[in-house]
């Protein structure tokens, strides 16, 4: 009976988590964030200058570069800031026109993607800043959806949508689950806001903000510099925004394989983890031990013949699989197979979660984008 009860309320916690997210999904921005339209021009005029930080992007920048030329929004630069690339990442951005820089020939010591970005914002043109991983591609009207939500003092991020193609990216499912969670998002006063972070991929703020706080020199040698950046300029008393995808701003995470997904979210899982607040915590805990605790106990009853508790948790556990993949969907594309299947996905980020303490606690190291990390 204590398991019951303490099952209940993982339960519990788990629906109003992610009850949550799904809130975050649904409401108007509008409606609940009234911004002060600091800059004078009309929107249409603001000069965009778009940071593409790169790093071995041969394969994915050409999406990227395809959906930015279609763009209804045509008041903008690209940036492709070049971080140490073997393959041929600079050939594709000088065979598309693009403006290229040479990180290294700008900073010769520091390295990464808070260097990329720093160094493309030297040299921006344009009025507003617009970071973007080269994993992201965008519908016609992306920047034009991001240019209706922003305004000059406020940072503006967005979580884009998760597309898959291969079913192993489905092991991501959770990990983009929990940053929402541990963001904030959907609570109920303000839905939108957030003192926890950034989403590195999407990132718009006005130039002059971006130098007068520090921009990614706050965050030199983090790995996780959205987070570490979103956190440090919130401290400064920086409104930070986060809005959903609206279908218009994608990305693909990982499609190099089941290895290079592990890898990716063993880099940031820990790190991420450190800097979340105990509630939020306790809401992801929650979630994880609802979905593992569900099929073990429904397991343990079927095992006993136990009719009565053998109906309660497969209601439990088919329920809570509804529910999560209702809210994954608005996250990405995720399969409906995670109904019955996720305490696999539960599982899977349990592992990568210990792998991380694991090197954590060990000195050890991976190699991300053949650039040895350290945790």
């Amino acid at each position: 009976m204590e398991n019951f009860f303490a099952n209940l309320f993982f339960f519990v916690v788990s629906v109003f988590a992610l009850g949550r997210v799904l809130r975050f999904y649904s409401l108007n921005f509008e409606r609940f964030v009234k911004l002060e339209k600091s800059n004078p021009h009309p929107h249409k005029e603001l000069f965009i200058s778009i940071i593409i930080p790169c790093r071995n992007e041969e394969k994915r920048l050409p999406k990227l570069i395809e959906s930015l030329k279609n763009q209804t929004y045509k008041n903008f630069e690209v940036i492709v800031v070049d971080d140490g690339s073997e393959d041929g990442t600079r050939e594709l951005a000088r065979k598309y026109g693009l403006r290229l820089l040479i990180r290294k020939e700008i900073f010769k010591d520091w390295e990464g993607k808070s260097a990329a970005c720093y160094a493309g914002a030297i040299f921006a043109k344009g009025r507003v800043l617009l970071f973007l991983d080269a994993d992201v591609f965008l519908e016609k009207n992306a920047i034009e959806y991001l240019v209706s939500k922003f305004s000059e003092d406020i940072v503006l991020s967005c979580a884009p949508y998760h597309y898959i193609e291969k079913f192993y990216e489905n092991l991501s499912a959770f990990f983009n689950l929990i940053p929402l969670i541990a963001l904030r998002l959907g609570n109920l006063a303000k839905p939108f806001n957030t003192n926890n972070g950034l989403y590195g991929p999407c990132i718009m703020i006005s130039r002059e903000l971006y130098f007068k706080t520090g921009g990614h020199k706050l965050v030199a040698n983090s790995i996780i510099e959205d987070v570490d950046l979103g956190i440090e300029l919130s401290k400064r008393g920086i409104p930070i925004f986060i809005i959903p995808h609206g279908m218009v701003i994608k990305f693909r995470m990982y499609p190099e394989g089941i290895k290079y997904l592990a890898d990716g979210w063993t880099k940031n899982i820990l790190l991420g983890a450190s800097r979340t607040k105990p509630a939020e915590i306790i809401m992801v805990t929650s979630i994880i031990a609802a979905s593992i605790g569900s099929i073990v106990s429904l397991l343990k009853y079927l095992i006993q013949k136990n009719l009565l508790f053998s109906s309660i948790y497969f209601s439990i556990y088919t329920g809570f699989g509804i529910f999560l993949f209702i809210v994954l969907r608005r996250i990405g594309k995720f399969s409906s197979l995670i109904i019955f299947a996720h305490p696999i996905f539960a599982i899977f980020f349990t592992f990568i979660l210990l792998r991380s303490l694991y090197l954590k606690v060990t000195g050890g190291k991976i190699y991300w984008r053949k650039r040895e990390i350290k945790l």
